[in-house]
């Protein structure tokens, strides 16, 4: 089983090739406006050498296909598209090319590979999974991915896949198309008054998640029922920082993160959200490969210290830290003339460093070049006055917004007051003074605020939310368990999964 920690980072340079798709080649003057208006994706947001994860749907928002977008350019694309179903498609859409420039056809391609990769590449860039890919139609070098390993990145990282997590028939606001495939800005395309209507909702009635369990889950598949009634059914099983979880679509009242379910065959599971990971950041990437790089030098491992900070370099030039950091390790190793040369590209890169001249201004001592090893201490005095002046400006700032963010806070809670002066019952007015009250610490006066709004109107989910931490906040737990669980059933119905997630996180904590 692939092992996977960072996903952004263990499969640098992976692929997976694919047997099983076919490609379609679009041309002509009309192509962007002729697909936008067919697929349910924004056409128009893609570049030149740029993928998209696409979906054909009927006029009932069911899914007739999920395939992969490429733009060469302006007048051709390329569809990415299970084999069985690539006929089907050039049918389907070759019924609506009436007056416009555009032909479909086969295009023969001997080679079509997923190329995970932070670092740049020939072929069609995108993100799969949440993370930077690239469609790649050549031979790729490096380590292939099996059909599993795709299926675990797939589930966890939100990817549809097809005949898996998406189908065809399926309303596609229960699938990961909505993720990776449908544009809920762009213009009218077939199915997307369906869409709309599901979305601006309460969302689909069923979603794919992931389940975790304490015990071993091997036996759960099929169907997912609680007191008889169907609330999901198992997808597959994936494994991530060496947890299992099973994959399942659930019914909407029962998709709170970190909800425990008790399924009549057996077993208390957790519900994850998907996908699990986030999309590539450049600076939390950057720091977690800091990180790693100064628990190898820790340990005395240098060489794979100086390896995690060249590729932090190598993704984030303007990272400060690393070049410094290998400045030290090296001047350690005596290495003076190469760590100098790294102070030197500190300083091209944050001209205003202090350590770039005083680490230069140890080395250049250490070689006997006493006059420029003067000049870099003098240059680390002047810049560490400039940054004492930056610090004191910077200060002065802070507390101007503060000031403002004071006024502001007073100016809302007059208008509040004066609404309530109106109509003592108005939910808006009573939950915007309890939201003040607690910023605070004001919690007493907080939930008399938010006992009017839930009885103004008890399908205020936000309320029970804020309620049930000003009850935390007064010691008054027994009183927030109950208020939690009556909100977490609340915003379940109403589809408000992130505050009920957030009040069952609350509810976890209290035990």
């Amino acid at each position: 089983m692939l092992s996977i920690d960072n996903p952004h980072l263990d499969l640098e340079g992976k692929y997976f090739p694919y047997s099983d798709l076919s490609t379609i080649s679009c041309k002509g003057d009309d192509c962007e406006r002729f697909l936008n208006g067919q697929l349910a994706n924004d056409v128009g947001a893609l570049k030149d050498n740029e993928f998209q994860g696409q979906v054909r749907l009927n006029r009932a928002g069911q899914v007739q296909s999920f395939f992969y977008l490429l733009k060469k350019n302006q007048t051709e694309y390329y569809i990415l598209v299970q084999s069985d179903l690539c006929e089907t498609l050039i049918q389907d859409l070759n019924k609506f090319i009436i007056m416009d420039d555009v032909t479909l056809e086969l295009s023969k391609r001997d080679s079509i590979n997923l190329l995970f990769s932070n670092y740049g590449h020939t072929g069609f860039k995108g993100t799969y999974a949440r993370l930077n890919a690239y469609f790649v139609f050549e031979k790729v070098e490096g380590t292939a991915l099996s059909q599993a390993h795709l299926e675990t990145i797939s589930d966890l990282g939100g990817a549809p896949l097809w005949n898996r997590t998406i189908k065809n028939g399926q309303l596609v606001t229960d699938t990961f198309a909505m993720l990776d495939g449908v544009s809920l800005s762009k213009g009218c395309y077939l199915g997307q008054e369906t869409v709309s209507k599901i979305e601006s909702r309460r969302g689909g009635s069923y979603f794919p998640v992931a389940l975790t369990a304490s015990e071993d889950t091997s036996n759960t598949a099929g169907e997912l029922k609680i007191s008889k009634s169907k609330v999901g059914e198992v997808i597959g099983e994936s494994s991530f920082k060496s947890k299992n979880y099973v994959i399942a679509s659930l019914k909407r009242e029962c998709r709170v993160e970190g909800k425990v379910l008790s399924f009549d065959n057996g077993g208390q599971f957790s519900v994850c959200y998907l996908p699990l990971w986030d999309e590539f950041d450049l600076k939390k990437i950057s720091d977690e490969l800091y990180s790693l790089a100064v628990e190898s030098f820790q340990h005395g491992l240098d060489d794979a210290a100086i390896d995690a900070l060249y590729k932090i370099i190598e993704l984030n030039p303007a990272y400060a830290d690393a070049y410094e950091s290998i400045g030290v390790i090296l001047g350690r190793q005596e290495k003076y003339e190469e760590a100098i040369k790294l102070m030197d590209k500190l300083m091209t890169i944050d001209e205003n460093s202090v350590m770039a001249h005083t680490n230069k201004s140890l080395y250049l001592m250490k070689l006997g070049k006493i006059e420029e090893a003067e000049e870099e201490k003098a240059q680390a005095t002047v810049k560490s006055f400039a940054r004492f002046g930056q610090e004191a400006a910077s200060k002065k700032e802070k507390e101007q917004l503060l000031e403002k963010d004071k006024n502001e806070l007073a100016r809302r809670e007059q208008m509040f007051r004066d609404v309530l002066a109106i109509d003592e019952e108005d939910a808006l007015a009573n939950y915007g003074l309890a939201d003040i009250c607690f910023s605070r610490n004001e919690f007493e006066q907080s939930i008399t605020y938010l006992e009017q709004v839930i009885e103004t109107d008890p399908k205020y989910s936000v309320a029970y939310l804020l309620l049930g931490k000003s009850l935390i906040k007064s010691k008054l737990n027994e009183r927030a368990l109950g208020i939690l669980n009556q909100g977490i059933e609340v915003a379940s119905k109403n589809g408000d999964l992130m505050p009920a997630s957030e009040m069952q996180t609350l509810l976890n904590e209290l035990g």
